[in-house]
């Protein structure tokens, strides 16, 4: 084995890329067949030796552009390491996947119209948040365990891979028996079937692949991977728009079934090719189940939180009103994916520094909090220059949207928190305690939108979901500002 891990290629390179290689050589000490594990741990983490020293090929195979080297640099000089750069690249695949969803909202918007696109989002909004179950929390023991000892990796990533896949095809034939239920005769079982196996089945799958290279704190291809959907899910409704005689939902549910699978069965692929996990046995123990659950649990009420207003829009208003809506909430969350690749890029360092902080590193949570909140009222004045260009984009019939988006002006900045303060939450082990206050705020948003949207329409779905996530936002903040204290009064 190499004894020059420790030698950088360039004397000034950020200090949490020399920790990182530095962990990697301890776990290839441990190794009992040092050469191969040493080579494997290096290639997983985005590195590479030759010449007896160790090159980041991460951008590999444009690692000698100078725009990229340049990029590089102007981060060193500014004393930013790898978060910087991960949440630049996630940044850059979230772009990607705002663009890619645009046009996919856009395109399937115009087909359906705003009754058609309402049923399909409310029936897939039911089927995100069921899909936070599928995997028992194992693509989170991944991202926890592997962020912290890259040798894990292969166990780790065969329960991931196949827990997700076994739970997802019970929960997708629960979603069918529920949904029938709950939408009655707006669609019929077998559109409820195709869109419950893309959401619960193939999506999270594509989730667990992108927990693998996240691990290894390559956020480049784990925004590549959820980029891919996106892509996959255009190709379909473009090739729906020009080859399907009849264009309504029943028909389109096929296509976009084909698109998630195959997007699925891609990403797999990637991460074989890419990461080269070895076969290991797939052995599930209760304690890792029990873990595993409270990971499961805070992803299934996050979900809720932000997908099931859609679901209850098209139950409580209608397919139209829940159509016009969703565009607007679409508009909304595209905005915030930024904020999404930042969570991203902190997680890893926030699962690390758990195991000697409580709180984590209470700097950097403060940090991450004020480039949420900044960002966040950036994007709300950027929702109200972009509300009036939908008629155009989308037909004259989402006249309603441009309403419905400046009702939603304040959800930005609510969302943006609620999101950073979760991610923390959930890497320094308190995803119990992020259940307890997600779990209210499911109730509560069942409760205002009985309340209100019958009465008010498209205005009370946007008064229920401003007021969710401003009391979210201030109930998680409030947790981590108690922590903060009593760990400052703790002698």
């Amino acid at each position: 084995m190499s004894g020059q891990l420790l030698h950088d290629e360039e004397h000034d390179a950020p200090l949490d890329v020399q920790v990182q290689r530095n962990q990697i050589f301890k776990e290839a000490v441990r190794c009992q067949a040092p050469d191969p594990c040493y080579a494997r741990n290096l290639r997983r983490s985005g590195y590479r030796e030759r010449h007896g020293k160790i090159s980041d090929y991460r951008f590999a195979p444009f690692a000698k552009d100078p725009t990229l080297v340049m990029l590089a640099k102007t981060l060193r000089r500014f004393g930013l390491g790898r978060m910087a750069h991960n949440t630049l690249l996630g940044t850059f695949w979230q772009f990607s996947r705002i663009a890619g969803q645009a046009a996919w909202v856009i395109v399937i918007a115009r087909i359906l119209g705003p009754s058609g696109y309402g049923t399909f989002a409310g029936i897939a909004g039911l089927a995100t948040t069921l899909s936070g179950l599928t995997g028992l929390g194992t693509g989170f023991l991944l991202l926890q365990n592997v962020s912290r000892d890259h040798s894990a990796f292969d166990t780790h990533w065969r329960k991931a891979m196949l827990t997700t896949l076994y739970s997802g095809v019970l929960l997708a034939a629960l979603f069918c028996t529920i949904t029938h239920l709950v939408v009655r005769d707006r669609a019929g079982i077998e559109v409820i079937a195709a869109i419950g196996l893309s959401e619960v089945v193939c999506y999270p799958l594509v989730y667990a692949a992108g927990f693998a290279f996240q691990a290894h704190e390559r956020l480049g291809w784990s925004g590549a991977l959820a980029t891919m959907m996106s892509g996959a899910r255009l190709c379909a409704v473009i090739v729906f728009w020009f080859s399907a005689t009849t264009r309504d939902l029943a028909t389109y549910a096929w296509f976009h079934l084909a698109a998630s699978v195959l997007c699925a069965l891609g990403t797999l692929t990637m991460v074989q090719i890419v990461l080269r996990p070895s076969r290991a046995r797939f052995v599930l123990r209760v304690r890792e189940i029990s873990e595993g659950l409270s990971f499961s649990a805070v992803w299934f009420t996050g979900n809720a939180v932000t997908e099931l207003d859609k679901t209850l829009a098209l139950r409580l208003a209608g397919s139209e009103i829940a159509g016009i809506y969703s565009v607007a909430y679409r508009i909304v969350s595209a905005l915030t994916l930024p904020v999404a690749a930042l969570a991203l890029a902190a997680q890893p360092r926030l699962f690390r520094q758990s195991t000697n902080k409580a709180g984590g590193d209470q700097y950097l949570v403060g940090q991450l909090a004020l480039v949420a909140t900044l960002y966040g009222f950036a994007a709300s004045a950027l929702l109200l220059l972009l509300a009036g260009m939908l008629p155009s984009l989308l037909g004259h019939a989402f006249e309603p949207a441009v309403r419905a988006v400046r009702l939603l002006v304040f959800v930005p900045p609510f969302f943006a928190l609620r999101l950073i303060g979760s991610t923390v939450l959930m890497a320094t082990g308190r995803q119990i305690m992020r259940a307890l206050i997600e779990v209210p705020g499911i109730f509560l948003l069942i409760g205002l939108a009985l309340l209100w949207i019958p009465k008010y329409g498209l205005a009370g779905i946007a008064m229920t979901v401003t007021t969710t996530e401003a009391l979210l936002a201030a109930g998680i903040w409030g947790v981590l500002w108690q922590t903060r204290r009593r760990k400052l009064e703790t002698p």
